[in-house]
This record gives C-alpha cells, structure tokens and sequence, in this order.
C-alpha cells in the first residue's frame, strides 16, 4: 500500500466519508423531488465534500497502480467508493445544462470503474470496453463507427448475447444485494470481526460496481437525445411546435346574465367594471358567433322533425286502415293472425315475460 499520509489526514477523511455516506442513505432513501430546496441542499453539500476528500486522497496518495485489492487495508477499502459518490451526486444537480452534468457524471463512474479494474476488484468483461482498448483501438473505433454500429445492430447473435448478458448480470446484483444485507447486520454490531468487515467493504464495492455500469447504460442513451435538443436550440428550432390549428384564444371576460332588461340596470349599477346582458342580448351574442343555433335554424328543424313524424303517423294510419279492410272482406290470412294473437294474449298476461327488472 502506498504512504497513507499522517494520523490527521486519515481523520479527516474518515470524518468526510461518514458524513458523505449519511447524505448518501438520506437522499437514497427521500421520497421527496429531487428539485426541491432541502435535497438540492444535500446534493451541493455532498459534491463539495467528496470533491475535498478525493483531493485528500490524491494528497496523501493512499492509492498506487500497480498494487493488487489484497493490498489494501479493510478500513480504507471504502474509499473506492469516492467517485462513484461524487458520480451520484453530480447526477442529482438541477443545472441549466442538464448535457454538461451529464457528462460530468459519466466521468466520474468511469473514474471509478477505471480505479476498480486498476486493483483487479472488477473483471475486463465487466467494465465498458472502452476502458480495456488501447490508444490505437480507440482511433479505428472512430474512424470505422458507422460501419460497426450498422453490423452489430444487424447482427442477431450479438443481441442474443447481449441479453443473455444481461439475465446473468441481473442474477449476480441480487446476490449481491443480498449478500450486502446480511453482512450489514453483522457489521452493524458491537464487535465485528476484521475479515467481515473486509467482506463487506468489498461486497458494497461489488454492488457500487453494479450500479455504475447500470449508469452508464443510462448515460450512453440519454446524452445523444440531450445533444440533439442542444443542436436545435442552437439552430432556432423550437422544440415544441404548434400545431397549425391552434390559434390564440381570446380571455374570458367574467360577465352578468339577467332575466330583463330592468334586473340589467339594477345590477349593473352595482358593478360597474362587469358587462352586463339580458337573456336575449346574451342569446343573439351567441348566435352572432356561431356558438346557438338562429330562430330561423331552430323553425328548420323543427319543420323538418314535424315532417318525419307526419310521414311516420301517415304510414301507421294506411297500416291500420288497410288492416280494417281486409277484416272486413274476411281476409283469411288475417283474421288466422288476429284469432292467434289473441289466444297468445289469453294464455300470456301483461308482464310475465318481465322478471329481470322485479322491485
């Protein structure tokens, strides 16, 4: 392990990451927006002092690169966790520039992730790729993108793999999670062991390692949408446009309705800053503007509704007349049907067929 410093500096920066970790559960665990006063508050306090003690550590150079994990004593094992606290917190600010915090953010979990692997704590396989490519690599990936995007999205062998990745990933951050739980109990006791200490310092560095490549995922999806809505607030393109059909509405203007013209002058004495309309003004306001039908649409509707139910009443009469006629002529068709209806009727009472709707 490398110079740790003095006995102060250790203090110091101990009593650092206990405040940072309270902050930490407080906000984790807030059901409150994270935009209000009191989490943004928490939020500034949390970034200034893991930005004090990562200074601290870089001081005193606690951490060297070429030391393994076993190297390290238990009680500063939890220092790893530093940029990956100063990534959650930035994440948290409420800034103008939502691209630059997020770019920020995605800094500092590689950061951390790039820490971890340096110690061998994290896997290659683990980690983004681009943390295990050379110099070299880094400027073909460039060079060849589109190429190797269209291919790897046109390849249905990748996708298989990488969503069974993903399964065996999900099952490995609940036993973690798990494993975490049960070692918090014990480490939350009077006394605890020095190798379940060890044990749970590095299962919370597991389960931290877990969260920063979920982040990252996030990040990676997120940033290329904010860069779009940078690129057309800088081109003058409004992000929300208007639909052609909207136009601008006119303010409603709080008014008095009366019965007459008299209540009218009554209560329009008593305010004067409010129009005041009579029934009938009120009505020819709203024809004028479309919003009622006229008299004379009213007469035409009702001319034509009084029309249908003539023609309706003038069939119903040459039914029945009709009906008469051939009774009297001895019709045998219909005096067969008349006779059955009223057999039905003698054998079948007004309301028997009706039992679903009894009191």
């Amino acid at each position: 392990m490398a110079d740790s410093g003095g006995g102060d500096s250790q203090r110091g920066l101990r009593d650092i990451f206990e405040d940072l970790w309270t902050i930490y559960t407080k906000l984790d665990s807030s059901d409150v927006a994270s935009s209000s006063q009191s989490i943004q508050g928490s939020v500034v306090e949390g970034v200034e002092k893991c930005t004090r003690a990562v200074k601290m550590v870089n001081e005193i150079s606690l951490f060297s690169d070429n030391e393994e994990i076993d190297e390290i004593s238990s009680n500063e094992i939890r220092y790893f966790l530093l940029p990956g606290l100063l990534a959650y917190f930035t994440n948290k600010t409420i800034a103008d520039d939502r691209l630059e915090v997020v770019r920020k953010t995605r800094i500092y979990w590689m950061d951390f992730l790039r820490l971890c692997k340096s110690y061998g704590v994290v896997a290659d396989s683990d980690v983004p790729a681009e943390l295990n490519e050379t110099d070299d690599e880094k400027m073909n990936k460039t060079k060849s993108n589109s190429t190797r995007n269209s291919n790897r999205l046109a390849d249905a062998r990748a996708a298989s793999d990488r969503r069974q990745a993903k399964i065996e990933r999900f099952k490995k951050q609940k036993q973690t999670q798990q494993r975490l739980a049960e070692l918090y109990k014990q480490v939350q006791k009077g006394h605890v062991d020095e190798e379940v200490q060890r044990d749970y310092y590095l299962t919370l560095l597991n389960s931290w390692i877990d969260l920063a490549s979920d982040e990252l995922t996030s990040i990676d999806q997120e940033i290329p949408i904010l860069e779009h809505m940078a690129k057309m607030k800088a081109d003058g393109t409004d992000l929300k446009p208007k639909a052609a059909s909207d136009k601008p509405k006119k303010p409603f203007r709080p008014f008095i309705l009366t019965k007459t013209d008299v209540q009218k002058r009554v209560f329009g004495a008593g305010y004067p800053s409010l129009p005041t309309y009579s029934v009938e003004e009120f009505y020819e306001q709203q024809v004028q503007q479309g919003l009622m039908p006229g008299p004379e649409d009213v007469k035409a509707f009702a001319a034509q509704a009084n029309g249908g139910n003539r023609s309706e009443r003038a069939a119903v009469e040459k039914d029945e007349i009709e009906k008469e006629q051939k009774i009297e002529k001895d019709d045998l068709e219909t005096l067969t049907k008349a006779r059955q209806w009223d057999d039905w009727k003698d054998d079948h009472r007004r309301g028997w067929g009706n039992r679903k709707n009894m009191g």
